[in-house]
């Protein structure tokens, strides 16, 4: 930007600083089109395009040095290239953008930025390495969301291993089936290859409470009795209509 001249313009400027000022105002106050429309009123002509030009290439003011300071990581390309936000959690604002996730770079910025002295992070190491260096009095705290992980973490683990112990308790309690039915069953189900050892625990069991019912359902289908003729009449009945309810009817369908 060119330095003013006897503050008044800058060089190769259309307009004066001091109305330069008046448009920046109104944009700010009003926005692009009614700004453009009080602007006419006072008898200087100017687009609203214009308007909005002023406000993208008006400086921001700058942002006071957070006490508490919220630090996480966020994706510019998932799982490739990942960056650090850092987040004013007093006034609930963005601060800065940090282009990687070292623990050097936010060692830096906290040098630069002095005053921080809360940090709120997740429980990973790096975090918490810039945060040692860059800001050694700040209290380092785990943020609501990872702790309200960690919890769910814990508690599925806790669930998992109750509901292991209740299944395979009353596994063993049921009588055991023959070898002959478990034929009958199938392979296995198979289990994804990426799944967790809480997760495979759970499938593990639920499959054989699955197996387990599958060969009682054959072992019942194995023991049952033939239907009598009142059922079969009524069977019949309901496939192929009331004229084939009698007796003859049924037989003649029977023998064809």
């Amino acid at each position: 930007m060119q330095s003013p001249k006897h503050g008044l313009v800058v060089a190769y400027a259309r307009r004066t600083l001091r109305q330069t000022h008046v448009l920046r105002e109104l944009a700010f106050s009003l926005g692009g089109k009614p700004g453009a429309h009080l602007a006419a009123t006072l008898e200087c002509q100017v687009s609203r395009d214009t308007l909005l030009r002023l406000l993208r290439r008006s400086p921001l003011p700058p942002a006071p040095v957070p006490q508490i300071l919220g630090i996480d990581d966020w994706s510019l390309r998932r799982g490739h290239t990942y960056g650090t936000i850092l987040v004013d959690l007093e006034r609930r604002r963005p601060v800065d953008l940090l282009p990687d996730r070292e623990a050097q770079t936010l060692a830096n910025w906290l040098r630069n930025h002095p005053g921080v002295q809360i940090a709120s992070r997740d429980r990973g190491g790096t975090y918490a390495q810039g945060v040692r260096e860059g800001a050694p009095g700040a209290i380092q705290v785990a943020d609501r969301f990872h702790l309200l992980k960690n919890l769910g973490e814990a508690v599925q683990d806790l669930l998992t291993r109750y509901l292991l112990a209740s299944r395979r308790k009353r596994a063993a309690s049921e009588p055991s089936q023959e070898t002959s039915q478990k034929e009958v069953a199938g392979p296995p189900i198979k289990l994804p290859v990426k799944a967790s050892p809480q997760l495979a625990a759970i499938q593990e069991a639920r499959e054989e409470e699955r197996l387990a019912r599958y060969e009682q359902v054959i072992a019942r289908l194995r023991a049952r009795l033939v239907p009598s003729s009142h059922s079969r009449s009524a069977w019949y009945g309901s496939q192929h209509g009331p004229e084939l309810v009698e007796e003859g009817a049924i037989s003649q369908t029977e023998s064809s």
